[in-house]
Order: C-alpha cells, then structure tokens, then sequence
C-alpha cells in the first residue's frame, strides 16, 4: 500500500472511530479541513511531519500507526517523529546524515554537499530496487520524498535549481514504485508533481521522461492516438537524451502497429535503430535517472515493438532475436529486476503467437520467479495475462498447468 492511500485510510478510520467531522479535527489539529479532505481523498502526495504529528496528537494515536509503517528498510518511525538522521544512517553513502538533518530544520543550510549527498542516496536506492524490487524501498522513498518537498519549501537561489534537480527525480523515482504497485492514481500524481519540477528547472529530458511514461499508460489502455502524439512530441525536441528519443520511436512503432500500420510501424522502427545506433558511452551520466538505457535495453526495447506485428512470422522472429539478446547481455540485477521480467513476459507471448508452447511456458516460469521475488504487482499483473494465452491456446497441456501453479505459489 502507497504512503498516501494508507495515510488517508487511516486518518479518515481514526476520525470517524472518534466520531470527529473533518472540520472539528481541523479545529482540534490546527491545520486546514481543506488539507485533511485532500490527505483523506489521496489527493494529496505528502504532508510536513509537523502537520503529521499534530494529527496523530488530536487523534490521539501513535504517529506511526497514522503512516502504516509496513514497511521495509530504514525506521519510518525515526524519519516521522523529526529524526532524519535515524532513517539516512541505515543507506550507503551517507557519512554525514547530520547534515542533511540541519538542512531540514534549517533549510537555508542547503549547499551542495547535502544536494550531492541526497542524489547518491536516490541512486544507492535505485540500485537496491534493481537487486530486491520496489517493496524494498517504495516506503522509505516516499517518507524521503517528504523531506525533500520540505527542504524546497524553503529553499531558494542557486541552492534551489541544485534541490529541484533531485527533487524531480526523486517525484518520478516514486512515480515508477506506484506504477509498479498497480496504483495508477499515486503514479499520475506524482508524475505531474515531476513535471512541474522539470518545468522550472527547464529540463527537456525530463519532461520528456513523463511524457514517455504517459505515452506508455495510454498504450497499454489501447489510447494509440494519445500514445502516438506524445511519441512524436518527445523525437521532435532535439535537445531531449537520444535514448528517450529512441524510446519515442519504439512508442511510435508500437502505436502505429496498434492501428494497423504496418509499413509506417517498420520504418519507424527503423528509426528508432539509428537513434539507439548514436547512445555514447557513458551518455546518462547528465540524466542519473537513465542509468538503465543502454544499447541492450534498447534492443530489449525494439524486440517489445516488433512483437505488435508477431502475426506475421518474420516479425515474430525479430521480436525474438532482439529480446533474446538484449536481455541476455543485461547485468544481472537489471535482469532479475521487476523491470527485466517484463521483457520475459512480453518474449512469453511472442512465443505463444508463434506457437511454441514449450519456451512460452518456460520463459513465462522465468518471469514468474521474478514476480515472487519482487512482489511486482505490474509483473504479476502481465503473466496472469500470459497464462490466460496460454490456457486458451493449449487448454490441457501439463506445462500450462504447471506455469499456473507456479504464479500461484512461491
């Protein structure tokens, strides 16, 4: 459950066990009944902790049991009562937690040793999610999200252009944990929250990034039109990372392959080829939240676009050799990572349409072990569509079955 669907959840619960309308715990709190209807409604991403703690006291619950601390990973229960240094110790490549405490009591004190020391923690955090999945940091992001949309409250000048730039990635890092998660409403939030950021620091690649991720949502909800239309907003800005550019082209591919084109779906494809042909090494070095692009997940990529037109066997093979050696030259983690098994899921189908039942079980049970070790609600999400295919295809066969009982069971 996200941060703020159980906060609302459980403020709403809390109130109405105390038999208080919105308005007299806004009076009891002493905060707006405006921001307790927006936290009760999940319209709201974040509240300050002093607006927290003030909330559990007019409750009179435990701050903690207010957030749900479910989670894994640092104590929420130190990042919620004021203490950030208790939850920064518990992350790699903080020697000075301290200092980022003094910046969130004291916002003018952010310098560039504690903006640099919050973008190693979001990247050592990344790293952990590749290896684990997303519950193993999807709680601790968001109660650091809060922190940092608390240290931009106050901060201003040069000091704040540095604190925005990690402040959006750290909006689309938690967008990405919700989408994985199933909530779609949590991930359109905190996408436009990224994109406001993006927008005041002028950060085309970013913006793009949201554009892309939109353009993604709207292709698996079957809206080519709006998927299309933003592919060919991210190509045309040519100051946009060329592989966000390439990946717009793979976007495109798949819409027009949605809508029937087949011809313009392969020359676009083409294009995407080229683009993914100029990715230097070392090219995301000025976008750390594009580690993963990569000429392999770039082919991974193009193998999920040809797989729209698998009906016709060439394209079906391609589909095949692209994901095949795409995913076969990732790193370990980013293979095992609820990302990676997506590619798995999509090789399973391509299979399916080509009428292998063999590697579409096998490649679906590699996938399913993916989905168990991190608990990836869009995975699991994807494969029981696969074993759906699969059960309509070869209603009786032992290997079916046996991909069933193995998203059932860990």
């Amino acid at each position: 459950m996200n941060q703020t669907r159980t906060i609302g959840a459980r403020l709403r619960e809390a109130r109405r066990e105390r038999s208080l309308t919105q308005e007299q715990l806004a009076g009891l709190a002493g905060i707006s009944r405006d921001l307790i209807a927006k936290l009760e409604q999940g319209r709201r991403t974040s509240a300050r902790v002093q607006t927290l703690e003030q909330l559990a006291a007019a409750l009179d619950i435990d701050i903690a049991d207010l957030l749900g601390d479910r989670g894994t990973g640092p104590d929420r229960r130190a990042v919620l009562a004021g203490s950030i240094a208790g939850m920064l110790a518990g992350w790699p490549g903080h020697a000075e937690p301290a200092r980022i405490t003094r910046a969130w009591q004291h916002p003018a004190a952010v310098d560039p040793d504690v903006v640099s020391s919050l973008a190693a923690m979001l990247a050592a955090q990344r790293q952990i999610e590749d290896r684990a999945g997303t519950t193993a940091v999807r709680n601790p992001v968001l109660a650091q999200l809060t922190m940092v949309e608390d240290l931009l409250r106050g901060a201003r000048g040069r000091g704040r252009l540095a604190l925005v730039q990690v402040a959006q990635q750290w909006a689309q890092f938690g967008a990405y944990l919700h989408r994985d998660a199933g909530d779609q409403a949590a991930d359109r939030a905190l996408l436009a929250q990224t994109l406001e950021w993006a927008t005041e620091i002028g950060d085309a690649t970013m913006t793009a990034t949201v554009l892309m991720n939109r353009g993604e949502a709207a292709l698996s909800a079957g809206d080519a039109g709006t998927a299309l239309g933003l592919a060919q907003a991210i190509q045309h800005n040519p100051v946009v990372a060329v592989g966000q550019r390439a990946r717009a082209a793979g976007l495109e591919a798949c819409g027009l392959a949605m809508v029937g084109d087949t011809a313009a779906a392969d020359r676009k494809l083409g294009e995407a080829a080229e683009l993914a042909a100029r990715l230097p090494a070392g090219s995301q070095e000025a976008h750390p939240w594009l580690y993963w692009i990569s000429p392999l997940y770039l082919e991974c990529n193009r193998g999920v676009a040809y797989s729209w037109l698998a009906d016709d066997p060439r394209y079906a093979r391609r589909a095949i050799d692209a994901m095949q050696a795409g995913y076969a030259g990732l790193p370990e983690d980013h293979q095992m990572s609820s990302w990676g098994g997506t590619y798995l899921a999509h090789l399973s189908v391509v299979y399916i349409r080509d009428g292998d039942t063999g590697q579409a079980c096998s490649i679906a049970g590699q996938a399913a072990a993916i989905m168990h070790r991190t608990a990836s609600v869009r995975l699991a999400a994807m494969l029981a569509h696969v074993h759906a295919l699969l059960v309509s295809r070869w209603p009786g066969d032992p290997r079916v079955a046996e991909v069933g009982r193995t998203l059932r069971t860990q």
